[in-house]
């Protein structure tokens, strides 16, 4: 049997980075079509990661740290039962449990940033 072998000439690959096309354009910051230039230095992956960081220890905050101070005042003001105030607090996981689901089916299009930051703001909203 003769083999036959495939010899795949790579020096006519693109030898590009993913990005690379986003180099040659014009990234702007700012909401819709309102993008002045001088928040252009917002358009790269540090200051990302630094307003997500600022975002999570915020959201953090007011999601487990300020409900457990809250949730025993709300309980005498209107009698409710452990019970009843355990189905409200477990009401917020399930919503988030099902915007979850539809985000990360729905998030693998599109812009990634802008997922995260719609998510974040509903859930800015809802809570």
């Amino acid at each position: 049997m003769g083999s036959s072998s495939k010899s795949f000439d790579v020096s006519n690959r693109q030898k590009h980075s993913p990005t690379e096309h986003l180099i040659d354009q014009d990234i702007s910051f700012g909401w819709g079509k309102y993008r002045p230039a001088y928040l252009k230095f917002l358009t790269n992956s540090k200051w990302f990661l630094a307003v997500i960081m600022v975002y999570t220890l915020s959201a953090g905050i007011t999601m487990t740290g300020f409900p457990v101070l809250i949730l025993p005042s709300i309980e005498k003001r209107f009698s409710l039962s452990s019970k009843e105030l355990g189905i409200i607090s477990a009401a917020n996981d399930v919503a988030a449990l099902l915007f979850v689901v539809f985000i990360s089916f729905y998030g693998d299009y599109g812009n990634k940033i802008k997922w995260v930051g719609g998510g974040a703001g509903v859930a800015d909203i809802f809570n």
